[in-house]
């Protein structure tokens, strides 16, 4: 066959012994923490989705953003989506965002 005519067994093997295992990266500890102070100072909510809607009641002026959310300021984020948005109102939603 051409495969013995071309190829040649090897003399001496290619691997000298076994291959080394590599250790994985160690794990950073739980009790560092990797994220900014400025960031870790911002409040943070246990719920995404409510977290999301004060950031959209503070961008709409609905609320402050130095002051926690107050019933009030809620009171007012629904009934701005009580109904289906108007004309107006989508076309504004438009321009802020």
């Amino acid at each position: 066959m051409i495969q013995d005519r071309v190829c040649l067994p090897l003399q001496t093997p290619v691997l000298q012994g076994r291959p080394t295992l590599r250790l994985p990266w160690a794990k950073p500890d739980v009790r560092t923490s990797r994220r900014s102070i400025r960031l870790a100072a911002k409040p943070r909510v246990a719920n995404p989705t409510i977290q999301a809607q004060q950031v959209l009641m503070v961008k709409l002026g609905l609320a402050d953003s130095a002051q926690p959310v107050g019933s009030a300021d809620l009171h007012k984020y629904e009934s701005l989506f009580a109904d289906p948005l108007s004309e107006s109102k989508h076309e504004a939603f438009k321009v802020l965002f």
